[in-house]
């Protein structure tokens, strides 16, 4: 019952990271998290697009990031270290970053692939139905993270410890309580699709 309550906490926090993404929850610049047009002070910033992942949307999006810049011009340097995806884009997600070789031109020809490891692979089943289409590229390789999980009461195990209550009732209560909360941090962390 423990190891399940730890499992189900872990879970908890990958829902409400979940939850943030889908959900487009407004960031600091005032636009949703993922907006076509963050201000970064004179710079504006485009971390969403509409299009379906591909070779082309994934490296265009390395390619916007690379051009991202903080209010005083300096570049924002964002190395994205992830790709979430949902069950139906598992197999475009794979050829684009764990199939060591692709196919280019018309032709076919095969040819070494340049993203082969370029981003760690998520494939989270919570991408379905509505979202089965969606994809994020995420930059978890500083201390910020996408998405801030704020957790305002560790899980602490709890237990009936009353004789007479559990034999009144038959069974002992065993649960936990914890709380926690998520909120998005900086756009230029993350791009969604």
């Amino acid at each position: 019952i423990v190891r399940m309550m730890a499992r189900s906490w872990l879970e908890l926090r990958r829902d409400l990271s979940l939850a943030v993404l889908l959900e487009n929850r407004r960031s600091f610049t005032g636009e949703a998290f993922f907006s076509a047009s963050h201000a970064y002070g004179s710079h504006a910033l485009a971390n969403l697009t509409s299009e379906a992942l591909s070779v082309t949307t994934f490296e265009a999006a390395f390619a916007a990031a690379a051009g991202w810049r903080f209010s005083d011009g300096r570049p924002v340097k964002t190395r994205f270290t992830h790709l979430i995806v949902g069950e139906k884009l598992r197999r475009t997600a794979w050829n684009i970053v764990q199939n060591s070789r692709a196919e280019v031109g018309e032709a076919g020809a095969v040819v070494d692939n340049p993203n082969y490891q370029r981003v760690k692979l998520l494939v989270w089943p919570e991408l379905t139905g509505d979202f089965d289409d969606y994809w994020f590229l995420v930059d978890g390789s500083k201390p910020v993270k996408p998405v801030a999980l704020q957790v305002r009461k560790d899980p602490v195990p709890v237990m009936d410890q009353d004789a007479a209550t559990v034999a009144r009732q038959g069974f002992v209560d065993f649960l936990a309580s914890g709380r926690l909360a998520a909120a998005p941090t900086f756009p230029h962390l993350a791009y969604g699709g």
